[in-house]
Formats: structure tokens, C-alpha cells, sequence
């Protein structure tokens, strides 16, 4: 299993339960944990960026037929 694999499985198992405001240790240590996995695939793999690409263009779209329709 490769390093990419191994990252998104860590990912997808704490991904079912962290917390976005952990209270006790243990929920801020895996919350840091998450996070660092997060940014690894971002920045290493660009994991996701297509997401947020996609986003970006819908929301340019939507201001393109605002401005279509006030003509």
C-alpha cells in the first residue's frame, strides 16, 4: 500500500469522528492529527483541489447569469 492509500485511510477513519471543537486532549490530539493528514494531501498529492476548483467556477457562474439578468 502506497503512502497516498495509507494517508486517505487514516483520513476517512478519523474523518468519522473528529471533532471541529475538540474539549479533551485526546479530541485535539486527533483533531492535530486530521489536520496534518489533511494538509499533507493538499500540498504533496492536491487532494481535493478539484473540489474547491469546481466551487469556484459554479460561483463564478452564478454571478455571470446575476449580472445577465438585471439586463
Amino acid at each position: 500500500m502506497s503512502l497516498y492509500q495509507r494517508l486517505l485511510k487514516e483520513k476517512r477513519r478519523l474523518g468519522k469522528f473528529v471533532l471541529r471543537s475538540p474539549v479533551t486532549n485526546q479530541q485535539l490530539l486527533d483533531r492535530r492529527r486530521y489536520e496534518r493528514i489533511w494538509t499533507i494531501l493538499g500540498r504533496r498529492y492536491e487532494h481535493g483541489i478539484e473540489d474547491a476548483l469546481d466551487a469556484m467556477k459554479r460561483e463564478d457562474q452564478i454571478d455571470e447569469i446575476k449580472t445577465i439578468k438585471r439586463f
